[in-house]
């Protein structure tokens, strides 16, 4: 294959899969296998509000970066919400972590508030990240999410 060839196959076959076509088939996979998890429409959930992700400039007990991993994240990735009543900053905090356990940050205390006693009594939620902001001129990072109940 010659140079045009390459250049061809670069900019017509793997710069659009590489940020458009892989990135949307990795939503739609996680959206419905989600779904079928949850055996539910998350378009369709009556139960669901947005917010951010609160603590994201805070370093992890292991010493990982919260920033570079929201960095590293995608919009539409899903997140597992995780009561941490131990927590001395505040008893209804509710951690949220990547599925491979890795903590983003923290749902917002006015918000936690609401949402641990609900958890604590059995109830199910999980976040999905809907905009990945900040990050240029060294700014940090943060998130908006949007909160799903699970039944």
């Amino acid at each position: 294959m010659g140079l045009i060839g390459w250049v061809v196959l670069v900019f017509i076959v793997i710069i659009p899969f590489k940020y458009f076509i892989g990135p949307y088939l990795k939503y739609k996979r996680q959206s419905s296998q989600i779904e079928r998890i949850l055996n539910c429409s998350l378009d369709n959930s009556e139960e669901k509000f947005n917010t951010k992700i609160a603590g994201v400039t805070f370093k992890n007990k292991d010493g990982s970066s919260r920033q570079r991993l929201l960095r590293k994240s995608d919009p539409n990735e899903l997140l597992l919400m995780k009561r941490e009543p131990e927590n001395p900053v505040d008893e209804n905090a509710i951690k949220l972590v990547k599925p491979k356990g890795k903590q983003l940050g923290y749902i917002p205390s006015k918000n936690a508030e609401t949402l641990a006693p609900q958890m604590d009594n059995g109830a199910k939620f999980f976040a999905q990240i809907s905009q990945i902001n900040g990050g240029d001129n060294g700014k940090s990072y943060g998130a908006n999410i949007r909160i799903f109940r699970v039944y």
